[in-house]
């Protein structure tokens, strides 16, 4: 039908989103075992170079998506508009990619606490910028295909 269309135009940042959350919850499963046998939980420097890896690999694949209506940036504007959708998800790609590379660094350079706030701020960072951006990117598009 329609929507495995959409899926089609942006093939690798769905199976990206897939591949990814089916390794979350593998390692999930594994802490929680890990905990019942004695072992002991990941260190949080673990669960969040894990989490910067896989926002890495998605905003790679979220710069690069078409407009669909299954992943990425997905407001009002940015489906009626393709240059918002543009602006919005390559933004927001970038931003990960940026947010999980910094986050990495951090940890390993200044300690778990700093990580945890740039890994935070960014990701806030990034969504509030991608949407002012695909909004004032949309109202400026003439060949919306609706008024936004």
């Amino acid at each position: 039908g329609g929507q495995r269309k959409e899926i089609e135009k942006s093939a690798g940042f769905y199976l990206a989103g897939w591949i990814s959350s089916v390794a979350v919850l593998g390692f999930v499963h594994f802490s929680i075992l890990s905990i019942a046998i004695g072992k002991g939980a990941p260190s949080l420097n673990v669960i969040l170079t894990l989490t910067s890896i896989v926002i890495i690999l998605l905003g790679n694949f979220m710069a690069k998506s078409l407009p669909n209506s299954v992943m990425g940036v997905r407001t009002i504007w940015t489906m009626k508009s393709n240059h918002a959708w543009m602006i919005g998800n390559r933004i927001a790609g970038w931003g990960l990619v940026t947010t999980g590379l910094t986050t990495t660094i951090v940890l390993y350079s200044g300690g778990d606490r700093l990580g945890n706030i740039v890994f935070f701020a960014g990701n806030a960072a990034t969504l509030i910028t991608s949407l002012i951006m695909s909004y004032v990117a949309a109202k400026n598009d003439p060949d919306s295909r609706e008024q936004v």
